[in-house]
């Protein structure tokens, strides 16, 4: 599981460029969204391109900078326990056909586990 400074997380009045920027920097192709520590949603590559196509006739500062993360967000993502075991993680991420999901308790963001890091360490 990935924690710490490696957590790809933005608060929920983040812009929708910091969420991208934090998205591309941490490479997990995920970025959590957290409202007063807990977790909201999640912004995804695809979430980014469809709020972009959906907002075309905006100008792109509007778009990016003008924005928050929270009207991006898919709200109702998968988490998971950080203490389920790797099998089980595995099977939830294969059948909701997600390569990541966060690790939560009480819904606060704990870490992120990732179908590459499982697959990685010999998990299948």
């Amino acid at each position: 599981m990935i924690t710490g400074e490696d957590l790809p997380l933005v608060d929920q009045s983040s812009t929708v460029m910091s969420a991208l920027g934090v998205l591309s920097a941490k490479g997990q192709g995920v970025v959590g969204v957290k409202r007063d520590g807990v977790l909201s949603g999640v912004i995804t590559d695809g979430d980014i391109r469809r709020y972009l196509e959906s907002n075309a006739a905006s100008t792109m500062q509007s778009a990016l900078q003008e924005t928050h993360a929270e009207a991006v967000l898919t709200q109702g993502s998968v988490v998971l326990n950080p203490h389920l075991l790797v099998g089980e993680t595995l099977r939830i991420l294969q059948t909701k056909r997600i390569s990541a999901a966060f690790g939560v308790e009480e819904m606060r963001p704990v870490g992120i586990i990732t179908m590459l890091r499982l697959l990685n360490r010999g998990a299948a």
